[in-house]
């Protein structure tokens, strides 16, 4: 993914700073589907330029298929009820994310009733 290579070039920089780095860093916790998940929301808004509606929709279908994802349940886990901090995130590394899996949490529900 390109953002693979963003974050490791950024991480690389000298100049990025504490704020780039402190960034960097929480991205690297994070959920690598999480990373790419939001990645692909930006650059389907930046090329779209959807209406507030389009935009509920398109929050409504992420947020709905995201809850249902093993890696919500496993964020919730590992940060509020064991509070271990230790996310076993599925797939564990940016590069083992299907972009396809992303891209379908992006597409219209199979049922329409259940869009906004």
């Amino acid at each position: 993914h390109r953002l693979s290579h963003v974050a490791a070039n950024s991480a690389a920089d000298a100049d990025a700073g504490t704020w780039a780095q402190t960034t960097l860093d929480g991205i690297a916790k994070g959920c690598p589907f999480t990373v790419l998940l939001t990645w692909e929301h930006f650059k389907v808004v930046l090329a779209n330029q959807p209406t507030l509606e389009e935009v509920m929709r398109l929050e409504l279908r992420l947020a709905v298929r995201c809850t249902n994802r093993h890696d919500f349940v496993e964020g919730v886990r590992a940060a509020l009820i064991r509070k271990d901090a230790s996310p076993r995130w599925e797939p564990a590394a940016l590069g083992k994310v299907d972009a396809n899996d992303v891209r379908h949490l992006f597409s219209p529900f199979d049922d329409a009733s259940c869009e906004l």
